[in-house]
Formats: structure tokens, C-alpha cells, sequence
């Protein structure tokens, strides 16, 4: 059995299946580059580099065969709830380890702490691994409880995140158990994939993201008043989607929506960034939501009519109907719509009497499921999943401005095959709520 990889490579496989769902779509041919130039980019950043996990789960193969024994996924998922990195390593791994002061390495991966899971026996090899672990010095935890006779910590199941928080890769103000850590180091830098699993609740929360210093991660866990200002290293935020670099810092604020996903990277250097005030600007839009009234963003109102068109995947970009309704909304209840799959598209004129330069972010709340928005036939981009927020300034001129926002659903609307057939069939349309936002200039009408 090899070492397994827990945290980084199965959970950039998670958010790219959660993305698969939204490209099995009838509009595939032209969104699946946008998937798959996501992929390459995220998975281009987590390779030829190491796993930096400090803690490793014993693989209860052998004591899943000898009675009572509590599965490998309850102390994993602890330590996910907690934003902690480990590996998970098989007895044959375990007996060839080179055991150090302290610590043992597996091939090449030095940890410190072992976490064994409550068994009603163990296996002779696991116990003379365990003493030879602890005469070095280094942490053994049985999960729960440990069989008679043997000698080690045994700490309760949910405690266990508490008991190792010093080697959480991150810090968030609030337990934040919906949000799981990927951590890869390469070439000197530090990098941190946070990925929201709530299928319906957003994470907002503060965090603060560790300098490049093995004590810097340990004083993060350990001092929730630390100054901040020695930790070294440069932090960037990288979009995957648009492939842009935008500075961050160590403690900020993180807003993530259900399944979205975040990438940090923590350098020697200052990475480059293109213009600070342009790129700084616009990921203050996209990465927060925007708040009525602060930091001088208003809403603006929309236009209360809409022409709503249809086309397939065969047809498009030729619509061949008009849906039978005049707002922004979905249309799968609509007599005729339920097993629609194609592309809608909802048009509109929206007067702006604004400067050209004024900011403004069109936010589409819920939507099913790819959008594409176009401003006087000008993309501002395309959104496979939340936050369908968009980035219209400079798009917006003064005058009439065409509107045209395209949602696209997937195959299985249409087609119910038997693989299909037991999983739920999602509304077609954009659910809202929708708003526009600025700043600068004056109101839009």
C-alpha cells in the first residue's frame, strides 16, 4: 500500500468534480476550455514539490481483522474540520520509516506526530513501531482509546484537532469546519488551496496564513493576539479562472462561497502583480461580497423587463424561441420548460449616466449553472460556479448600454438516462438575488 496524499491532490479533485458537474452541459464545446484551462493551471501549481505534512494516520488494515476497530475517516475527518495536513501511512511504511529525534520520514516526508486509531488489538509490528516511535521522542495518540497493555496518549476523538492545533496550516477567528486546507511547498514558496465542502452557506471569516518560518505557523497556532508584521514572506491570492496574481496579507479577511475555491501563495519575494492599484481594485470586487454603503458602494437599480431567449446546443448562438416571460428568473416551471437544455439568454438596455471610470459589479446571487455576461457585446467573463459576481467597470459607457447575460444548464435536464436519473434535477434560469453595484460617479437609472 503506498503513502497516501490526503489533503492537496484529493482536494483539488474535489473541486474539479464539483466543476465536472457543471461542464457535462449542452454547451460544452465552448465552455470546456474554460474548465479545462482551470485545471491545468491549478493542478500546473501543486506538482514537483512536497507535501508538508507534520502528522500521519495509521491505515488500520491489520486491526480492522482482530476485532473492534474505528475507521481511518473519523480521525481524518477531524483533522480536515481543523485545517490540518496528514498523510496516511500503511504499517509496511511505518516499519521501513527513518526514525529521528523526534520525528520519522517516509520516503522523504519527515512527521512528527502519529495518530493511531482506537482498535480493540494491534498487531506485534505496530506496537515494537509505536515504542520506537516514543523512545525517539516522538507524538503517538491513540484516537479514543488504545488496547490493554499498550503505552501512549489516548485522546477523545473530538478533541483531537484541539490537541494538535499547533500544526493547523492556517488560523481562522472562528472554528471553521466546512473548510478544508490543501497545503504544497515548491521551489521555496508556500501554497494553500481553501475550499468551501458547504453545499449552501458561504465561509466568511478572518485568517491569518503563516510567514515562510517553521515558527511562524507554530506562533500562529499557539498566540491568537500575535503582531503580525515579523512574519516573512510576500502573500499572494492567484484566481485560477482569469490567471491573475493579486496581493493579500497574512491576516484577512476570507469570503468563500459554497464550493469555491482559494489559492494563496506565500513567497521570498513579491511575486508581480501588474498594476497594484488596478489588480488590487478588482479583487477587492470579485473576492468580497459587496456591502450597501460601505466603503462608498450603493446599489443601483436594474431594469424590471427582460427578453428571454432559448437555443440548444445544435442551434446556438441562433435562438430559436422566446421563454414565455419577461424578468430574470428561472424556467423549468414553466408548462413545456422542465426538460429544456440549451442556453438562455436574458437581455436588457440599462441608461448610465455614470463616468466612465466609476466601478461596478454585477452580482448574479444563485445561478444555473455556467454564466456568461456581456456588456455592449463585450464579455466581463465567464463563471462555472459561485460567486456569479462580475467585474463590469470600464465595460459601462455613458448612454444606452446592452445587457445580455447567458446561463447555460447541463445535459441532464434533458437526457434522463440511468445514470442520470437519480440525481436531482437543478431549476434552469438565474434564482438572484441580482445586483448591481457602484462606486464612483453617479447613480445608473
Amino acid at each position: 500500500m503506498l503513502l497516501i496524499r490526503k489533503n492537496s491532490r484529493i482536494l483539488i479533485a474535489s473541486h474539479i468534480f464539483t466543476l465536472m458537474g457543471t461542464i457535462r452541459s449542452s454547451g460544452i464545446s465552448r465552455y470546456f476550455p474554460v474548465f479545462s484551462g482551470y485545471v491545468n493551471r491549478i493542478a500546473g501549481l501543486f506538482r514537483e514539490g512536497r507535501h508538508p505534512a507534520k502528522v500521519g494516520i495509521y491505515y488500520p488494515a491489520e486491526t480492522e481483522w482482530m476485532g473492534e476497530s474505528m475507521p481511518v475517516e473519523k480521525p481524518a475527518r477531524i483533522l480536515t474540520e481543523n485545517q490540518i495536513s496528514f498523510d496516511i501511512v500503511s504499517l509496511d511504511y511505518l516499519e521501513g520509516a527513518r526514525i529521528g529525534e523526534g520525528c520519522y520520514t517516509i520516503n522523504g516526508q519527515t512527521m512528527e506526530v502519529l495518530v493511531v486509531p482506537c482498535a480493540e488489538r494491534l498487531p506485534e509490528r505496530l506496537k515494537n513501531v509505536i515504542r520506537r516511535l516514543q523512545e525517539a521522542g516522538a507524538r503517538v495518540l491513540f484516537a479514543d482509546g488504545k488496547p490493554e497493555g499498550t503505552e501512549g496518549s489516548v485522546i477523545p476523538l473530538e478533541e483531537l484537532g484541539q490537541a494538535l492545533s499547533e500544526y493547523r496550516g492556517i488560523r481562522c477567528a472562528q472554528d471553521q469546519p466546512d473548510l478544508v486546507l490543501g497545503e504544497y511547498e515548491r521551489d521555496g514558496s508556500r501554497y494553500y488551496m481553501l475550499f468551501n465542502e458547504n453545499v449552501g452557506q458561504a465561509v466568511h471569516t478572518e485568517i491569518t496564513i503563516p510567514g515562510l518560518d517553521a515558527d511562524d505557523r507554530r506562533q500562529t497556532a499557539e498566540e491568537s493576539g500575535t503582531d503580525l508584521c515579523h512574519f516573512n514572506g510576500y502573500v499572494s491570492r492567484y484566481d485560477g479562472f482569469s490567471d491573475t496574481l493579486t496581493r493579500a496579507e497574512h491576516h484577512m479577511m476570507l469570503h468563500l462561497e459554497p464550493y469555491e475555491s482559494a489559492v494563496f501563495i506565500v513567497s521570498q519575494e513579491e511575486l508581480e502583480y501588474g498594476s497594484k492599484q488596478e489588480k488590487d481594485s478588482a479583487a477587492e470586487r470579485i473576492f468580497l461580497p459587496v456591502r450597501e454603503g460601505q466603503d462608498g458602494w450603493h446599489f443601483c437599480r436594474l431594469p424590471e423587463t427582460w427578453k428571454v431567449r432559448f437555443a440548444d446546443s445544435r442551434s446556438y448562438p441562433e435562438w430559436i424561441c422566446e421563454a414565455p416571460v419577461d424578468s430574470l428568473c428561472c424556467v423549468q416551471q414553466i408548462e413545456g420548460w422542465d426538460a429544456k437544455a440549451g442556453t438562455l439568454s436574458f437581455e436588457t438596455q440599462l441608461e448610465n449616466d455614470a463616468v466612465e471610470a466609476a466601478e461596478a459589479v454585477l452580482d448574479l446571487g444563485t445561478v444555473y449553472e455556467t454564466a456568461d455576461v456581456f456588456v455592449n457585446g463585450i464579455s466581463a467573463g465567464v463563471r462555472l460556479c459561485k460567486p456569479y459576481r462580475f467585474d463590469l467597470t470600464g465595460l459601462l459607457r455613458s448612454g444606452a448600454n446592452d445587457i445580455a447575460i447567458e446561463v447555460t444548464n447541463t445535459l441532464g435536464t434533458e437526457v434522463r438516462d440511468a445514470l442520470s436519473h437519480y440525481l436531482a434535477i437543478e431549476p434552469f434560469g438565474i434564482q438572484g438575488p441580482v445586483k448591481l453595484h457602484v462606486r464612483g460617479g453617479r447613480n445608473l437609472r
